[in-house]
């Protein structure tokens, strides 16, 4: 064999052993904490020779198409829209998010060259943007699969993105009702009726990074993808999720115990609260994922109204504490009515809820408070992450399980969600122990939030967790602060 065939052998079997795609993206740089351009090396994009085996190996770059992610360009998608028909009792998972795709997302064509060395880079803004957002999604994937444990449809089955799509509002008949698009804007969403994550693309930006190229972004995102595949895991929670959001007036009744139900929480605040708890959930995923309070990172977003300049970075990140004006200081029957009647501003319960889970951090085996922020990151990586899931769980599963000849009990109040939480906590996931220095650390932070509210009975099964602690908060509506915690 000549040298000139044993050097294209060696390419071969090069090409066979490793998938490894080194990309040039924005990156955040932990060091001087700003973004700038980096290489990170991508094994996920699929072979689009694979059908000559690993041996002509050619990633999908100019496709985006990988493994666990793949970005569309375009698209229109219905974010409220009125019931689109279909029987929630035999729609099947596949159709049910067609329903929220007007006008399908279709194949992107990336503008990339590659270096001497392999590197891929982008030649123009979107180009950079998309493959920005491809890096982030499938590390913010594989993170959660591996680290987190996730094991539902969030992380088994591919994301998919569109880049530069559009959201429209209004309702019709079918799939192909009539929407009216919203234009563009620097932000980045998922819309559960599609399992479908939208980045909507800034031409002009004032300052800063765009929030689809940032990281801590893309986990919050990511997180509701998480919540809502482990909420309504399985084929009875997906027919609650379908009987929601598609079911008539008769089939929504069958969802809520009746009105004179002991908890108070009426039937109309459960999708109201349920999203605020959702939005601060994602946040506590985004605090684990980058390991920052402030996980918007340096991004800025000046946001003005009543002569403030108000910083995103400030008004979600997990360190601060809450303040009268700008967060709801406490969880009480004042929110509850507030759910009922459509008047909550869902991002302050999700605050109230992410900001408590941040404040009872502690070593898992001794107690003590974190030394430092390191150290509280990797507690919360080892031990608290996984505890907030497996409760997610267990919320789908309180949902789904049949109460007094009734199919479900959808009836929901935050503190459901946190006793799911102070259980899974408060014990170790791999050997049942009990952590008790864990457990009263959770009580001691989340009933100061959450503990005042006048009611003690099991909330669809999940029964008091914290007996015994008093809950302290200046915003009670006890006179002197103080009261005895209900969670």
């Amino acid at each position: 064999m000549t040298a000139h065939l044993w050097g294209l052998v060696l390419v071969m079997m090069t090409a066979s052993c490793t998938r490894d795609v080194p990309v040039e993206h924005v990156k955040h740089n932990p060091d001087s904490d700003a973004f700038e351009l980096g290489v990170t090396k991508v094994s996920t994009f699929k072979n689009k020779n694979a059908v000559l085996g690993d041996d002509a190996y050619r990633p999908a770059v100019d496709e985006l198409d990988g493994e666990f992610v793949t970005i569309k360009g375009g698209g229109r998608l219905l974010l409220n829209f009125c019931r689109l028909g279909g029987n929630p009792d035999t729609i099947s998972r596949s159709e049910f998010y067609q329903l929220g795709i007007v006008s399908a997302p279709r194949t992107v064509n990336l503008q990339y060259n590659t270096r001497w060395d392999g590197t891929v880079y982008a030649v123009e803004h979107d180009s950079l943007a998309m493959l920005t957002a491809y890096v982030n999604f499938d590390g913010v994937r594989t993170y959660f699969r591996d680290v987190i444990r996730d094991d539902s449809d969030a992380t088994g089955t591919p994301a998919v993105l569109a880049y530069y799509g559009e959201l429209g509002l209004g309702c019709g008949s079918g799939r192909y009702g009539l929407s009216l698009p919203v234009g563009a804007t620097d932000n980045a969403a998922f819309v559960g009726t599609a399992d479908l994550f939208i980045i909507l693309r800034d031409a002009v930006l004032a300052g800063g990074i765009e929030l689809g190229s940032n990281p801590g972004v893309a986990a919050h995102e990511f997180s509701h993808r998480i919540f809502q595949h482990n909420v309504y895991a399985g084929e009875r929670g997906f027919r609650l999720l379908a009987t929601t959001i598609l079911g008539d007036d008769t089939q929504q009744n069958r969802l809520c115990v009746d009105e004179t139900d002991p908890s108070g929480v009426n039937c109309e605040a459960t999708v109201s609260l349920l999203k605020g708890m959702d939005e601060g959930t994602a946040d506590i995923f985004a605090y684990i994922y980058t390991g920052q309070a402030g996980f918007f990172l340096e991004h800025t977003v000046g946001i003005t109204g009543l002569g403030a300049v108000v910083n995103e970075d400030k008004m979600r990140n997990l360190a601060r504490e809450p303040e009268l004006d700008g967060e709801l200081p406490i969880y009480s029957l004042l929110a509850r009515d507030f759910a009922a009647q459509g008047q909550l501003q869902f991002y302050r319960l999700g605050t109230l809820w992410s900001r408590a889970f941040y404040r009872s951090v502690v070593d898992p085996q001794t107690g003590a408070e974190p030394v430092n922020e390191e150290a509280r990151v990797a507690f919360a990586r080892a031990h608290y992450g996984r505890a907030v899931l497996r409760a997610l769980r267990r919320l789908g599963e309180d949902f789904t399980a049949p109460v007094g000849g009734r199919d479900f009990t959808y009836r929901f109040d935050p503190r459901q969600l946190i006793r799911r939480y102070i259980e899974e906590v408060s014990r170790d996931e791999d050997t049942g122990v009990a952590l008790p220095a864990v457990r009263a650390a959770a009580c001691r932070e989340l009933c100061n939030r959450f503990g005042e509210p006048d009611f003690v009975d099991p909330l669809n099964g999940a029964s008091p967790q914290c007996g015994g602690v008093i809950g302290q908060n200046a915003f009670s509506t006890s006179p002197i602060g103080i009261f005895p915690c209900t969670l």
